[in-house]
Formats: structure tokens, C-alpha cells, sequence
């Protein structure tokens, strides 16, 4: 699959009822009026629901240039900031400059140096008081429980969806990648299933 129609697949995919039930936990525990950077936003789907109906004040970053395109079509006038950044390098903000930093479907694809990267500059541009949220598929569940919860001709990407992200989703929810990261660095965290056991929702507390 060529890079152009990737993305308008990953944009379409988006707009599924289905994918909006993988954000919801997510959506339900950031405060409105707040600021918020989504680091690899992708067709900026979670930037456009948290700008409408939470009224945040929404960044987000890519390395794809063709998704940001995409983004700005699906935004539409939408008050959403997007940059396009180069892979390892430092975000294009100040410190202390968001309430919040999301990072979702992004981190259970990536090498550990580019995990480790995008974790440090996250937490860089977070406020002390903030959260770090990071939502990822966990692999689980097999076909016939997504069928039972989620089956109906608006719904069947969430089949590819599942296809493509169970071997790396499930790596990263054995290894607790995240839970050792913030051992590490004495950080707070927290982590549930959510999605129906199909994600995980982990966050860690600001320095």
C-alpha cells in the first residue's frame, strides 16, 4: 500500500464509530478549556472531538506530512495548531508549555530509542501538574469478542485494525514497557484496560 493511500485509509478508519469508542476514556478524563499536545495526531481525529466538544486549546505533531494534509482537510476551519516534526528531534515548544500531552496508537510501533525520545520530550513540554496519557491497542481479545461488541457494516475496519496491531499491541502490553520506564525515572503512574479490554490507557503524572 502506497504511502498516499495509507493515509486516506487511516483517515477513513477514523471517522468509524468504532474509533471514536477507542478514544472515550481518554476524552472523559481531560478537563475542557485545557491545553493539549497529541504527538503523532495522525488525521488529528482526537484534536477535532476534544476541540468541539471540550473547547481545548489543540496541538498536534507528525512526521507525515501527508497526514497532516490529510488533517487539515478532515479539521476544516477547526482551531488546531499541526506541525510537522522530524523523527528524533526536539519538539518545537517550550518547557512547561501543555496541561496535557496525548500519545496514541504511537509508541508499541516504534524502537525503544524512539519510545525513550518521545517520552522525554513529552514530559520536557508537559506542566509539573499535568498528565502524560498513552493509549494503545493491548493485542487481546481475539475476533469473536470484537464481533460481539463492535460488529456492523460501519464497524468492519476495526478487523484490520486488530489484524495489523495484535503482535506488536500484545509485545507491548507483556513487556510493561511504560511501567519500568517510569520506575526508572521516579515517576507516578497509573494504568487500566479500556476499549473493552481492546487498549490500555496508561498515564504518567508530570515531573
Amino acid at each position: 500500500m502506497s504511502r498516499f493511500w495509507f493515509v486516506k485509509f487511516f483517515s477513513s478508519v477514523q471517522k468509524k464509530p468504532w474509533y471514536r469508542n477507542f478514544f472515550n476514556d481518554l476524552i472523559e478524563e481531560l478537563p475542557r478549556g485545557e491545553r493539549l499536545l497529541d504527538v503523532g495526531t495522525g488525521p488529528a481525529k482526537l484534536l477535532q472531538i476534544l476541540s468541539r466538544e471540550k473547547n481545548m486549546e489543540c496541538t498536534g505533531i507528525d512526521t507525515n506530512e501527508l497526514m497532516l494534509e490529510e488533517a487539515r482537510k478532515e479539521l476544516d476551519g477547526d482551531a488546531v495548531a499541526l506541525f510537522c516534526v522530524k523523527k528524533d528531534k526536539p519538539f518545537p515548544f517550550e518547557k512547561n508549555s501543555f496541561d496535557h500531552v496525548a500519545l496514541c496508537n504511537v509508541l508499541f510501533n516504534l524502537k525503544p530509542e524512539t519510545c525513550d525520545h518521545l517520552l522525554e520530550e513529552s514530559l520536557r513540554v508537559l506542566k509539573p501538574t499535568g498528565k502524560l496519557f498513552v493509549l494503545t491497542p493491548t493485542g487481546r481479545g481475539g475476533f469473536w469478542k470484537l464481533s460481539k461488541k463492535y460488529f456492523s457494516w460501519q464497524n468492519l475496519s476495526i478487523y484490520i485494525w486488530y489484524a495489523a496491531t495484535r503482535g506488536r499491541a500484545r509485545a507491548w502490553t507483556e513487556k510493561h514497557y511504560l511501567e519500568s520506564y517510569v520506575k526508572e525515572k521516579g515517576l507516578s503512574y497509573t494504568t487500566r484496560e479500556v476499549f473493552d479490554g481492546f487498549a490500555i490507557l496508561e498515564v504518567i503524572y508530570g515531573k
